[in-house]
């Protein structure tokens, strides 16, 4: 049977989902400058589906699949390295981590994880969503765990892992806890609040598109190409 080649260019697929997240981001803000203005709820319904801090809408979908598709690259990264245990299992993990990551986007498990912190810490002012001290701690774990893997990694990737997660983190839990206090003291349909969790959705977004163009990247110097059930070769560009 026939081979059929098939190319896949890091730089144009990583552009074309930041492409998607400034039209997300585009129509968030246009959906906060209508429900400022003219304060109509049915209004608001509408942009609702395009709304940063709501979730089961099209930005929350578009994220859990922008993780899903991280995580089926860094399986497939795993699985090339098959033949070093080691850095196979850190990649398989990172792989199982997206993949939580991606269920979490979608059915808001943070959000019932903070609810069980709720019952040990008092939630208010930086803490106000509570979900951010397990996954704080979690984020510290991972980090001295990965440490000694993550500086292994080819320098350009390494790189760009570290800026990509900086960036996410920034949003994460960076804008997060600002926009917490936030709504602690004045709600959440304050302008502030708003702006905040804005910024936090947008780093997030950009900080996955940035570690998916990296996963492209190593695919393409690191592994070069696949061949899917011998009828099938992908070349990474």
């Amino acid at each position: 049977m026939r081979s059929i080649n098939i190319e896949i260019d890091a730089k144009k697929i990583a552009l074309s989902f930041f492409l998607v997240v400034i039209f997300l981001l585009m129509v968030n803000m246009l959906g906060l400058f209508l429900f400022f203005t003219i304060d109509e709820y049915k209004i608001f319904g509408i942009v609702y589906w395009f709304d940063f801090d709501h979730e089961n809408n099209i930005p929350a979908i578009y994220s859990g699949f922008t993780l899903l598709f991280c995580s089926l690259l860094l399986f497939i990264i795993s699985i090339s390295k098959k033949n070093q245990y080691t850095h196979c299992a850190y990649w398989a993990v990172l792989s199982i981590l997206f993949a939580y990551l991606s269920f979490d986007e979608v059915l808001v498990i943070h959000e019932q994880i903070g609810d069980m912190t709720e019952q040990f810490v008092t939630a208010e002012g930086f803490l106000f969503f509570p979900w951010v001290i397990p996954y704080g701690l979690l984020l510290i774990c991972f980090v001295i765990t990965y440490a000694r893997f993550l500086f292994a990694l080819p320098r350009k990737t390494m790189i760009l892992f570290i800026a990509s997660g900086v960036i996410f983190i920034a949003g994460a839990l960076g804008f997060e806890v600002f926009s917490a206090k936030e709504a602690y003291l004045h709600g959440y349909n304050s302008i502030k609040y708003c702006i905040l969790y804005t910024c936090e959705e947008f780093c997030e977004m950009s900080g996955i598109v940035l570690f998916l163009y990296a996963l492209l990247l190593y695919l393409k110097e690191e592994i070069n190409y696949l061949s899917l059930y011998k009828i099938r070769t992908i070349y990474f560009k």
